[in-house]
């Protein structure tokens, strides 16, 4: 039905010889069908979308009560290992940080879990085949499951801390070079969701190929919540990579000449 003002019919305030179907229920103006959709339960105007006046929002971790926890998770992490300019375009830079962190949280003991299985697994073949060879006692069936031990909590561990600690080198790195225009609560959402990828690191040779993915959907990420320039976001990953290296490097050659004198 078309909507009317006065009594008389109103039309759309971009197409005039259109019939308006109703009223933008953000900026109020009157549109036509072709103008006028349903944007998150609203009926919002294809200008407030073009112009950025609002955003689709919809992350699924963050609609978990509706989902269901596992597969609220599993969508999350989909959408940022899959296609993660959809998957930022849809992340609200001003969203609670929270929601962010424990996400990065739930994904950190899911990798726990599956760190554990699989150095129980190894664990399990290596005294299997020591103990048939009459190589292997209890102490060192209990030095190897120590080891292993250390290391199936030690890799998820560092992998959280170093998580937390990242988002804030991208955000000083960003701040230089003036592309945090979002404040670091942007920031650290988009580092805090690129977490889900590094669940690929339960999956054997995927170990440290997975931080090559997660270093580029971060960059994704910090440009599409800062509204920025591409090269913005890279660079807010990179350069931290590369001052790193460029540190070790010098250290290197620092022990080398030392050694020599």
């Amino acid at each position: 039905m078309a909507e009317t003002v006065g009594g008389a019919a109103a039309h759309c305030a971009t197409h005039p010889d259109k019939a308006a179907l109703g009223a933008c229920q953000h900026c109020g103006t009157f549109s036509c069908g072709d103008c006028l959709g349903m944007l998150n339960g609203r009926r919002i105007c294809r200008t407030c979308v073009q112009e950025q006046r609002v955003t689709v929002y919809g992350i699924p971790w963050e609609r978990r009560k509706e989902l269901g926890i596992f597969k609220a998770w599993g969508a999350t992490v989909w959408g940022t290992v899959s296609n993660p300019v959809g998957f930022y375009t849809r992340t609200n830079p001003q969203g609670p940080i929270g929601e962010s962190i424990l996400f990065a949280l739930f994904s950190t003991g899911v990798l726990f879990s599956m760190w554990i299985a699989l150095m129980s697994l190894i664990g399990a073949l290596i005294a299997l085949v020591m103990i048939a060879e009459g190589a292997m006692g209890a102490a060192e069936i209990g030095m190897i499951a120590m080891i292993l031990g250390i290391y199936a909590i030690g890799f998820p561990l560092v992998t959280m801390i170093w998580g937390m600690i990242q988002p804030l080198i991208h955000h000083l790195v960003l701040l230089v070079i003036g592309g945090g225009t979002q404040g670091l609560r942007a920031t650290y959402r988009a580092g805090m969701y690129s977490f889900g990828i590094v669940i690929l690191q339960g999956i054997p040779c995927l170990n440290y190929v997975t931080w090559i993915w997660v270093a580029i959907v971060q960059g994704i990420g910090y440009s599409y919540v800062h509204r920025t320039d591409g090269w913005r976001g890279a660079a807010a990953v990179v350069v931290p990579i590369v001052m790193c290296c460029a540190c070790c490097m010098a250290y290197y050659v620092f022990l080398f000449a030392a050694m020599e004198l």
